[in-house]
């Protein structure tokens, strides 16, 4: 009887693409194995629907549906919402993964499993970011099916379908974003409430309370720093200011906190989401699970 030798496959032979794909992996099987993880899309699944039920309420016989009734269905009205309705249930699935391995200490299971801190972290972002944009395309094309089939339901009129193309795109864009941000607060701080409470806090409040500190500083005019900080800059990535009527203009984007033009405020917060992104991986990287 001949034996049978089974190859030895050493931590060299494995590339880093290889191990980064494998790290995504279990990211994801660990996310798909949390019963948190089912309540919050079933959540954003169900609340992907209202904007169709509601439709059934308010439309009547022969009634148009704009592009503009449809961007704001499908950005789910960011202008009124310092955090967008979308990013808030998001919050969970982006911070708990880091924040709970690091509070019962779990984490170095997860590095052993990966490959090392940097995999692991890398793998969280990217995991966190597909999540995100995915979740984003399907509540929109969830959204428009609801309130398609609510304005057929009532025989009224869709317009200008081919202008929904860009603001979804910038919703997919602001959700990967998003995610990232919330994985590299959570490690920054080893905390599962402390996250979750500065990316309330921030947008709501204290984004605000730093911009007029800033602006009061005596000698030195930075006065629109405001619409620059991340939170106000991903607003006005979301709601294009500069396309509104004169007189819709100064109201949205007083409640935006920014009048950055689309391409500024995207290239911006971007810049705040990778800055963010390295300082957690540096802290991350220090981590002694």
């Amino acid at each position: 009887m001949t034996p049978t030798v089974t190859p030895t496959v050493r931590a060299d032979d494995v590339t880093r693409a290889e191990a980064f794909r494998r790290a995504c992996l279990f990211e994801l099987r660990h996310l798909t194995g949390l019963r948190s993880t089912w309540i919050v899309l079933t959540l954003i699944a169900a609340l992907s629907l209202y904007p169709g039920v509601v439709a059934l309420f308010v439309l009547h016989h022969g009634e148009k549906v704009t592009t503009n009734d449809l961007i704001s269905t499908i950005l789910w009205s960011p202008q009124i919402a310092q955090v967008s309705a979308l990013g808030f249930y998001l919050m969970v699935l982006a911070t708990g993964p880091v924040s709970t391995e690091l509070v019962r200490g779990t984490a170095r299971t997860t590095w052993l499993a990966v490959g090392g801190r940097t995999t692991a972290y890398w793998a969280k972002c990217a995991t966190s970011a597909a999540i995100g944009a995915f979740v984003a395309l399907a509540s929109s094309a969830v959204e428009l099916i609801s309130v398609g089939a609510a304005s057929l339901v009532r025989q009224a009129r869709f317009t200008g379908f081919t202008g929904l193309l860009v603001p979804s795109g910038r919703l997919m864009l602001w959700t990967a974003c998003w995610m990232v941000l919330c994985t590299a607060v959570a490690s920054l701080v080893r905390n599962r409430v402390v996250p979750i409470l500065v990316l309330c806090l921030g947008p709501l409040l204290a984004e605000r309370v730093i911009a007029l500190l800033i602006s009061q500083i005596p000698g030195i005019h930075l006065e629109g720093i405001g619409a620059w900080l991340p939170f106000a800059a991903g607003r006005a990535m979301l709601v294009d200011v500069a396309s509104l009527p004169e007189d819709q203009k100064l109201f949205t984007s007083a409640l935006v906190g920014s009048d950055l033009s689309v391409p500024a405020a995207t290239a911006a917060f971007l810049a705040w989401t990778a800055t963010a992104a390295f300082s957690g991986f540096a802290v991350y990287r220090r981590r002694t699970g």
